[in-house]
């Protein structure tokens, strides 16, 4: 009888080796798959953390920056690496210099020296027309007694004339010389911005007054507001400009009235005093003219006076002389453009 040979595994035993190995495949596959599933998403989150850390800390170091840059101009904001270990030396001058780079488009073309001279010239001669045309020169007169006619008269005495005015205008030899001297000078201090005078002949917003002190941050301030307040009165409105004419009417007419009526005392009879009043008026009206076209001029000038010397001479009609160049910057040697006008007393 045969026998059979058995190998000690049973087929149930077998079948349940192969289908074990296939579930242990299966959920090896499966945790392989997990790990690298959560390894991938671990790392794009890792990656995203970093991106915001990033962006966090670039964020910050931008408005860490911007507050000291955001009030830069966009030039220096592009140059800011450069210059944040930078320092100047003038400070508020140097704001104060970019402010005038971008004043270009506000700054007229300056007129030239010839110009300047004609019309200042233009206005002096106005003044010695007028003095000789409507003023005695010959005819004793008495000093003033009353002490509002000393008053009227104290107020145009200035340091550069030899003695009291009352008294040069009692001598015919001096009095055409001595009111001369005191119409211009009043007329020039009516024009110009930092005058303490009482009555200017300039629109309000040109004239801000004496000044504390003159040195360069001040010089390029006013400058700038120099050129600025000219631009606005050039565009104001017709309302606007119809006001300031009224108040120059206003002005100049307070001008001549209190001009008249110190000098009466020296006036030529030949003429009345309503004609003199009326060429007066022209003559101031030219003045306040000028005054305004100056303002509005990039270089500034100065109107220099000189006390009397030992032979007693003694300054008419000012130097003219210009003191800043077109970009507001003080000359260092100033230009005389015309020499003053002496006599001898």
């Amino acid at each position: 009888m045969a026998t059979t040979k058995t190998t000690g595994v049973t087929k149930g035993a077998l079948a349940g080796a192969i289908v074990g190995s296939i579930i242990g495949t299966a959920i090896l596959a499966f945790l392989a798959a997990w790990l690298f599933i959560r390894r991938s998403q671990s790392s794009k989150r890792g990656g995203f953390q970093r991106y915001e850390r990033e962006e966090d800390n670039n964020t910050a170091a931008t408005n860490k920056s911007d507050q000291s840059s955001r009030f830069l101009p966009a030039k220096a904001n592009n140059n800011n690496n450069n210059n944040n270990n930078q320092s100047f030396s003038n400070g508020a001058s140097e704001n104060l210099l970019l402010s005038s780079r971008s004043l270009s488009k506000y700054i007229p073309d300056p007129a030239d020296d010839e110009s300047v001279i004609g019309r200042v010239l233009g206005v002096f001669d106005q003044v010695s027309l007028h003095v000789d045309n409507y003023y005695s020169h010959t005819q004793p007169v008495t000093s003033p007694s009353s002490p509002a006619e000393t008053a009227w008269i104290s107020q145009f005495d200035t340091p550069y004339l030899p003695g009291p005015l009352s008294a040069l205008l009692e001598n015919p030899k001096t009095r055409r010389t001595t009111i001369t001297h005191a119409l211009a000078r009043s007329l020039l201090s009516a024009i110009q911005p930092q005058s303490a005078t009482r009555v200017s002949l300039l629109p309000p917003l040109f004239t801000p007054g004496p000044l504390a002190s003159d040195d360069q941050e001040l010089n390029q301030a006013t400058y700038t507001w120099r050129i600025l307040a000219a631009y606005l009165a050039r565009n104001a409105t017709p309302e606007a400009v119809e006001e300031t004419q009224v108040r120059q009417e206003a002005a100049i007419n307070a001008f001549v009235d209190n001009f008249t009526s110190s000098f009466a005392p020296y006036a030529d009879p030949a003429h009345s005093s309503e004609d003199r009043a009326r060429h007066l008026r022209s003559v101031t009206t030219a003045a306040a003219d000028l005054g305004r076209w100056l303002f509005g001029q990039p270089c500034a000038f100065d109107f220099v006076y000189s006390g009397p010397t030992g032979n007693n001479e003694v300054v008419v009609l000012p130097a003219i002389v210009k003191v800043l160049d077109e970009k507001g910057q003080r000359l260092a040697t100033k230009a005389t453009l015309y020499q003053a006008v002496t006599a001898n007393f």
